[in-house]
């Protein structure tokens, strides 16, 4: 979606989502049926909607993936579906109304899409008014009212069907990587006691067993919410079906609100949760300073082919 809002500013286009029929997130009662999940969840992408963007028409548009495609310059709407594929457009381009922008800034070129990927990111993850409210309300029943305190590092394990992608990490990587974290922390001269990591833990994650596994880390004083999780193997989706859609989002959406008040932070980057987590706690909560490390040692995070 970031690469689909580039696309969108170098064409000098209003970047609009299409309502996707019986998708289970926004195909329930709590949404209004055929609205799109910005709609939704969000604050909307723009004050544009997808009729609008048909101009009373049925007609589907003609969907491109890169700005050399548009080869009528008088055409009103274009969309763009699936992966880009094209030769001549990368799917890590930023839009080059930005590029005077980040030639004056110390970022590397080749890192630029990193930077636009958080940006973009900040800006299509805004929760519209309900969703804030619930999220607060889920907070105050899920999180007991808890708070999560200076020096928190918060770790997300990302489990359920993972694996089909990728191999899963294990729970005690995650904690040795947190201590490690802690203890290079420790080395660094000149930090004020409150800027200090301490030995607790935001745990988000939807395998039980892992719950299980950071409880018993008696070194750690860990916090997590008491929502529903399925078996380690669950899909998302499967568990959404069981539980609700809308339940499923919104208690994602509490974890992740969560997890970024955290001053340090572990994560699997090749999880797009994770990387969610990343880009949002260097935009919207503003600690790019704050250090991630990735539990899978073998792949730097600028090095994650997204």
């Amino acid at each position: 979606m970031g690469q689909a809002l580039a696309l969108a500013i170098e064409t000098n286009r209003t970047l609009v989502v299409a309502p996707d029929v019986g998708y289970p997130y926004t195909d329930t009662d709590s949404c209004a049926r055929g609205s799109t999940w910005d709609e939704c969840y969000f604050e909307q992408m723009s004050s544009c909607t997808w009729r609008d963007a048909l101009n009373g028409t049925d007609e589907e548009p003609a969907c491109i993936q890169s700005p050399s495609m548009i080869t009528d310059p008088s055409m009103r709407t274009i969309c763009f579906q699936g992966y880009f594929t094209a030769d001549d457009y990368s799917f890590q381009a930023v839009p080059p109304q930005f590029k005077a922008l980040l030639r004056a800034s110390p970022i590397r070129a080749d890192k630029w899409y990193y930077w636009w990927r958080a940006q973009s990111a900040a800006y299509i993850v805004r929760p519209n008014a309900r969703s804030r409210n619930e999220i607060e309300a889920r907070k105050r029943r899920a999180f007991a009212g808890e708070r999560i305190q200076p020096g928190t590092i918060s770790v997300h394990v990302r489990h359920g069907d993972k694996y089909v992608e990728s191999a899963l990490v294990e729970d005690g990587v995650y904690l040795g990587v947190a201590e490690a974290m802690y203890q290079a922390q420790q080395n660094v001269s000149g930090l004020a006691q409150s800027e200090r990591l301490r030995h607790r833990i935001f745990l988000s994650t939807e395998d039980p067993q892992t719950v299980e596994a950071f409880n018993a880390a008696v070194e750690w004083d860990v916090q997590w919410t008491d929502v529903m999780r399925e078996d380690s193997a669950t899909s998302t989706l499967a568990h959404a079906a069981l539980i609700g859609p809308y339940e499923e989002m919104l208690n994602s959406l509490m974890n992740l609100d969560l997890a970024l008040q955290g001053d340090g932070f572990v994560g699997t980057l090749s999880s797009n949760w994770c990387r969610l987590i990343d880009e949002l706690r260097a935009t919207v909560r503003c600690k790019a300073h704050a250090p991630y490390l990735d539990a899978q040692q073998d792949k730097a995070p600028y090095d994650v082919d997204w």
